[in-house]
């Protein structure tokens, strides 16, 4: 990979993870919510709204797009308050988020192709970022869908009960039609015209 495109992907990826510098800016500004100790800003709004509405413009058009994007402002300040609160309760729940940390840019470095740490950490400079702001965003990311899977997934269990009362109650979904594959068929014309026995069977 060139150093041109590695630029390119890690400027897209800080996009759609939100990180602009201009959320890191030491200024006086507006909170839109507090999450226990921790603020949401209005600039940290317009950044997530911003990385969204660049992946929607990526992937949508028309009046899908318009309507994407209409739901995900409604619901843009409610998701980060929920993952604010999900990386809040990880914290508390997980002993070794640095080694995740370590982990998720390792994983991050070999995906993209990058070099190693010290290139990575010169291209996120370009973006006004470092190694460890990078770092915390990926587990910001990841930490409030491991906190999900581990109190909702691994709470959700289907006993046989349950399996045979959705087979009893749900019966079409598990009835194969009845098939029969014909490979020859023969057709006995022992005194018959050979031609008319073709043509009653056809």
């Amino acid at each position: 990979m060139t150093a041109r495109a590695a630029a390119r992907r890690i400027a897209c990826f800080v996009l759609l993870l939100g990180a602009l510098s201009a959320a890191r800016a030491e200024v006086l500004e507006e909170i839109v919510a507090k999450v226990n100790d921790e603020v949401i800003t209005k600039t940290d709004l317009e950044a997530e709204d911003q990385a969204m509405t660049a992946e929607l413009y990526r992937s949508l058009s028309g009046p899908e797009l318009d309507r994407r994007l209409a739901e995900g402002k409604a619901m843009l300040l409610r998701r980060m308050i929920d993952r604010r609160l999900l990386m809040q309760r990880g914290e508390r729940m997980f002993t070794e988020l640095d080694k995740m940390g370590d982990s998720l840019v390792d994983r991050f470095i070999d995906y993209q192709k990058i070099k190693d740490k010290a290139e990575l950490s010169r291209l996120l400079a370009q973006e006004g970022l470092t190694l460890a702001e990078f770092k915390r965003r990926l587990l910001e990311q990841q930490v409030p869908d491991e906190v999900l899977h581990y109190e909702v997934g691994g709470r959700v269990a289907v006993g046989d009960k349950e399996v045979e009362a959705y087979y009893r109650d749900h019966p079409a979904e598990f009835t194969i039609p009845a098939e029969a594959t014909v490979r020859e068929i023969v057709l006995l014309t022992e005194g018959t015209d050979p031609t008319q026995r073709r043509t009653e069977a056809e």
